[in-house]
Parts: structure tokens; C-alpha cells; sequence
């Protein structure tokens, strides 16, 4: 049985967002950005169908929070976007950022969501879209977290948000990686509401990778998610959309997508 969560990238950099990265030792780090770099090769066609669902909803100048090493922010680029920000809390990536794509003009930021001044630098860069995939459910106060976002758009901007869904599927591997929750549709549309959005779309996302997940992470009680899953899991990426689209129909998935408009 396979399953594809949230990329490697993900996993791997909110596993040691609870951990002072100066105590990581380099081999550490060094093991760290090997997974990030895993994730960028073999998970290409996942991310490219997740950012198929969100790009229509995209305004001219975009910020990233949580970048990483960038997986989507080279996505963004190939699309043509010419204002692209990456953010993250820790500067190891964002160093990795800025000699990747010095010659494409990407500014990066240090972002922390609890942050006063973090916010008042992000509305300086006159972003009008925020781009959170695999973030807020690693944030404790995510309600919190949400007005932030919301402080830091102009009226009109956009938030997109892809988050893991359904608590039924919570398993030791979420508390693992660092996920404090996992969201429905709605519970994730009242705190975007209560955070001063619009909610202009919600879905659910990936019909069999929650089932996948159900199954080895619930039933049959694994530990954690293979290498190999990654790989076949996106091999059947064109088998997985269609089924998502055309026979589930978007009714359950492993994620839930959201976009908010501020008020």
C-alpha cells in the first residue's frame, strides 16, 4: 500500500521547527538538506499538481511562508512570476534560496509569524498573495498565526492555504512531524473567517492519498512513510487525478485547500 503526504520538504524542515537549529549538529543538517533535495527530485509531479489548483487565485507578486529550499518558489519562476519572496524561520534555507536563484531576482525573508515587525516587513514587499502549503498546522496558535497573515496582506490580497485533513486520520506519525491538528473544510473556514478573510474556495485534495494514509498509518500502524511510496505514488499521478476529479469527486482527501480573501 502507498501513500504521498506532504513532501519530504515539509516533513523534514517543521520536523526541527520546534528545535533551536544552533544546537543541530552540521551532520545533522547536512542529513536535512540531503531529504530536501530528495524531495525536489521525486516529488516534482505532486507539487505540480497542487500548484495546478491554487495558480488561477494567484495575483502579480507572491510570498512563500515556509520555503524551504524553494521546491515551489522554482515553480513560480517557470511560470513566469517575476515578484517571488520566500520566507522561512530558519536562514540555512534561505541562504540556499538566494544562491539557487540569485540571477532570477528572488528576495528572500526571515518570517516569523509571531512577530510584530516580521508582518510590518512582509507588507513593505507589496505582496498581495501568501502562499502557506504544510505550514499552519505545525503552529500552535494558528488562529493567531491566521490574523497575522491577514495583517500582513493589503484589502484584496489573498491567502492560499493547503493543510493535512480529517483528525480521524491523526496518527503518531502527525505527532511526529510536528502537526498539532489536522483541519476539515469548515473548522479551517471559520478561523480564516474569524481572522477578517473571505473565503472565495475550499477542496479537499487527494481522494487516495487519504485513504493510503488510513490505511498503513491507522490500521496497519506504520512507523513512517518509505522513499518508495513517494516515487510510486507520483509515477500515478495522472491515475490519481482523475480519480480525485472524476469518481471521488473531491469528497474526502489527505489535504484541504483553501482561499481567502482579506475583507
Amino acid at each position: 500500500m502507498f501513500v504521498l503526504i506532504e513532501s519530504t520538504d515539509k516533513i523534514y524542515k517543521n520536523t526541527f521547527a520546534l528545535i533551536d537549529m544552533d544546537i543541530i549538529s552540521k551532520q545533522t543538517k547536512s542529513e536535512n538538506m540531503l531529504a530536501l533535495q530528495h524531495d525536489y527530485k521525486y516529488n516534482r509531479s505532486y507539487r505540480l499538481w497542487i500548484y495546478s489548483e491554487i495558480k488561477s487565485y494567484f495575483g502579480r507578486n507572491i510570498l512563500e511562508i515556509g520555503s524551504g529550499i524553494g521546491s515551489y518558489i522554482e515553480i513560480f519562476l517557470d511560470d513566469g512570476y517575476k515578484k517571488v519572496v520566500a520566507s522561512d524561520i530558519f536562514p540555512d534555507y534561505l541562504r540556499y534560496i538566494r544562491k539557487k536563484y540569485l540571477s532570477k531576482g528572488v528576495e528572500t525573508m526571515v518570517v516569523d509569524l509571531e512577530s510584530a515587525a516580521s508582518i510590518a516587513s512582509i507588507r513593505k514587499k507589496g505582496v498581495d498573495t501568501i502562499v502557506a502549503i504544510n505550514v499552519m498546522e505545525h503552529i500552535k496558535n494558528d488562529k493567531d498565526a491566521f490574523k497575522s497573515l491577514n495583517r500582513a496582506l493589503p484589502k484584496g490580497g489573498r491567502l492560499i492555504v493547503l493543510v493535512p485533513a480529517h483528525m480521524a486520520l491523526y496518527s503518531d506519525f502527525d505527532r511526529k512531524i510536528g502537526h498539532f491538528r489536522r483541519y476539515t473544510k469548515d473548522n479551517l473556514s471559520k478561523k480564516l473567517r474569524s481572522a477578517g478573510f473571505s473565503l472565495e474556495n475550499t477542496i479537499y485534495f487527494n481522494s487516495l492519498g487519504a485513504l493510503g494514509w488510513w490505511g498503513r498509518l491507522k490500521i496497519m500502524h506504520s512507523k513512517n512513510i518509505g522513499e518508495g511510496d513517494s516515487r510510486i505514488f507520483n509515477i500515478l499521478i495522472p491515475f490519481v487525478r482523475f480519480i480525485d476529479k472524476f469518481i471521488l469527486r473531491k469528497r474526502i482527501g489527505i489535504s484541504v485547500i483553501a482561499v481567502a480573501k482579506k475583507i
